[in-house]
């Protein structure tokens, strides 16, 4: 019997890749702080000194109770005490920086924008108000804004990686997969120069994600070269073979797919987990089609419809695997799921039914199943679905 081939599977969506964070946060420690504005350290003398020490204990009480918040995630409070502090010093380029902080801590990041800036307008020349402004801009999906601040950047500190690494993400998420490779080439060289372990293996990942943004012959194979040598820098890091599952996805290699999902899985079980990488590895299976493969694809579809049971595609690629295991009736019941959850999908499923009931029909000659067959190969004809000769090569 010749067995016909099924509608395309339905590949789940990617996460996107794992860039390296942009690193706006710092820890401060509880140390004396001492005010300065704009014009320098604040110098009072006669009548003033009493009020004058006054405002710099409430400064410094001010300044150590937002640090202590923000370092424990308060951000609400840190906030409200670095605007305290603004208040005694509207020239404390610190307070406007770690109020900014907070803000973006909070994800408010327009608010943190306007404060970092402030703290720039103040101090041109403030490297770390001129990098975190950058990160909220990028955060907010301001990328060219982004890019002109890490640039910036670069002419205060040409021999940092840093910069290179965030305006490349910035490149990237704006769609410039060139520019980007441009600039994590110069961060992996200025991260081996440094002998930055940690920050080496991110710039290789990110790198490895902007070869597949960019899809041009042969970056699929230099993506999974840089994913690995991230992977033997840090091999304890899950994110890194996740997505080194995804470029082997990708290229077809259905066993390095597989192998990567599992290591993820293996790494950091509360973070891959999960339905994502469940649907991940069930099309990996299905897609490799090796003995017992099928079986192995329908147990992962089943893991993820028990996390997700409105999943249209999910019942539609166990439905697949079903077929393919010669588990007709079952594959039918998952496309039609597939179709009540899914139903301007229809016509693949419709194709789907026809060949399903064509299987059962040739098992059951008198069953009805050939009638029903013909109805769906109709109605997927109407929905665009070329049904040419269907049935003519299949013989009992």
């Amino acid at each position: 019997m010749t067995t016909h081939a099924l509608a395309h599977d339905r590949k789940p969506g990617k996460r996107a890749g794992q860039h390296a964070p942009l690193r706006p946060f710092r820890k401060l420690a509880l140390a004396a702080f001492v005010a300065f504005s704009a014009g320098g350290p604040l110098v009072f003398s006669g009548s003033f000194r009493s009020e004058a020490r006054e405002a710099h204990d409430s400064t410094q009480i001010y300044s150590k109770r937002g640090i202590a918040a923000y370092n424990a995630g308060n951000d609400s409070i840190a906030i409200a005490d670095f605007s305290s502090m603004i208040r005694l010093d509207s020239g404390s380029t610190f307070a406007y920086l770690y109020r900014g902080l907070s803000h973006y801590s909070k994800k408010d990041y327009r608010a943190a924008i306007l404060d970092y800036s402030e703290a720039l307008r103040l101090d041109p020349y403030y490297a770390l108000a001129l990098r975190d402004r950058g990160s909220a801009y990028y955060a907010e999906g301001i990328y060219d804004s982004a890019i002109a601040d890490f640039t910036r950047e670069m002419l205060f500190d040409p021999g940092s990686p840093e910069p290179y690494n965030n305006r490349g993400l910035a490149y990237c998420s704006k769609g410039d997969a060139d520019g980007a490779i441009i600039d994590f080439i110069e961060a992996i060289g200025l991260n081996r120069y440094h002998a930055n372990k940690y920050a080496l293996a991110e710039s290789y990942n990110n790198i490895a994600n902007a070869y597949l943004k960019r899809g041009q012959n042969g970056d699929t194979a230099s993506a999974i070269s840089n994913f690995s040598q991230a992977i033997g820098l840090r091999p304890g890091n899950s994110d890194f073979y996740f997505n080194r599952g995804n470029a082997y996805l990708g290229k077809g290699q259905y066993s390095g797919a597989i192998n990567d999902f599992k290591k993820a899985m293996d790494v950091n079980p509360l973070r891959y987990t999960n339905w994502s990488v469940l649907a991940q590895l069930g099309y990996a299976y299905l897609q490799r089609g090796l003995e017992g493969d099928y079986r192995s694809a329908i147990g992962y579809y089943n893991q993820v419809i028990g996390l997700r049971p409105e999943d249209g595609d999910a019942y539609y690629n166990r439905g697949v695997a079903r077929f393919n295991n010669k588990d007709y009736l079952n594959a039918i019941k998952d496309f039609k799921r597939s179709l009540e959850l899914l139903p301007s999908s229809g016509g693949d499923v419709y194709f789907n039914l026809a060949i399903a009931y064509h299987h059962l029909a040739l098992a059951h000659p008198h069953s009805g199943d050939s009638t029903l067959a013909n109805q769906y190969k109709d109605t997927a004809a109407r929905h665009g679905i070329d049904t040419t000769g269907l049935f003519s090569a299949a013989k009992r």
